[in-house]
């Protein structure tokens, strides 16, 4: 990975795609499939802080999903 001191000339895009190639040529995704194939499947939930702080749904968020954004 190129390192790039000049902020103005930083892309996103262009390292989102270096790494994106590491990937690939390393098969790091396929590795971490290897080495989770015979473990417990781990599930992550997204949840606000007020959700799992005290298990109810916060007033905002839901009033957001019902009234839409």
């Amino acid at each position: 990975m190129v390192e790039n001191t000049d902020t103005a000339q930083f892309s996103f895009v262009e390292m989102e795609h270096e790494i994106l190639k590491f990937w690939e040529d390393t098969g790091t995704f396929q590795k971490s499939l290897d080495n989770t194939k015979e473990k417990k499947p781990y599930i992550f939930y997204e949840q606000d802080y007020l959700t799992t702080a005290i298990w109810l749904p916060a007033p905002l968020r839901t009033l957001c999903r019902v009234t839409g954004p």
